[in-house]
């Protein structure tokens, strides 16, 4: 199982008000946006991408794990379609905090999920946010089950730099006797070192959008 924090974003449709007030965000939107959560999680559930995508605008982005944003309608469609071909399901998503301003809303909470891989390829176990300091760090309790059991802990730091943001990715734990074996011969940067650089990568090009 997979849990963490998901922030959404959301553009609002609705008519201008008189003046130049522009559209204002009230009870109905929140009431929409979480019927929309709703319905996408009723469309996870029931593996249908199709209908999962359509929730999403035109340009709709979704971000996948390690891999390059994808833009359009139809690409938010083939994630869904590889989340379901890599073993997702039984989605529970929570948004107890939706607010906004004008056009713009974001939607924040929790989600779980089941992802258990067919072809041996991802491993199993779960992860969960166990802290977050707005805007500077967000830490992450890993917990793997297979192939190797172990309990990590990662964090992401967040620190303003000369109009930008440094992010450090870093993870830590115990290492028992065959982690220490393995690290005689075997580099853990060379393991997974560029899936850490891969992911930093993705998040600045999100950053950058």
């Amino acid at each position: 199982m997979r849990r963490g924090l998901f922030i959404a974003f959301v553009a609002i449709m609705s008519a201008a008000c008189s003046g130049n007030s522009g559209p204002r965000f009230d009870k109905t939107d929140v009431e929409n946006i979480n019927r929309l959560i709703d319905e996408l999680k009723t469309a996870f559930n029931a593996k249908d991408s199709a209908k999962a995508a359509a929730l999403y605008s035109t340009t709709g982005v979704v971000m996948p794990p390690n891999k390059p944003i994808m833009r359009g309608r139809q690409f938010v469609e083939q994630y869904y379609k590889d989340r379901f071909a890599e073993g997702a399901s039984d989605l529970e998503l929570t948004a107890p905090d939706v607010s906004g301003s004008g056009a713009l809303a974001y939607a924040s909470g929790d989600y779980r999920l089941n992802f258990v891989s067919g072809d041996g390829k991802v491993g199993a176990g779960r992860m969960e946010i166990t802290d977050a300091v707005v805007p500077s760090k967000v830490a992450i309790q890993l917990d793997f089950a297979a192939p190797i059991e172990a309990r990590n802990v990662t964090a992401f730091t967040l620190a303003p730099a000369a109009g930008a943001t440094n992010v450090t990715w870093d993870m830590s734990g115990p290492s028992n006797y065959l982690t220490k074996v393995m690290g005689v011969f075997v580099s853990m940067d060379s393991m997974i070192g560029k899936d850490f650089e891969a992911g930093l990568a993705n998040l600045k090009a999100a950053a950058e959008k």
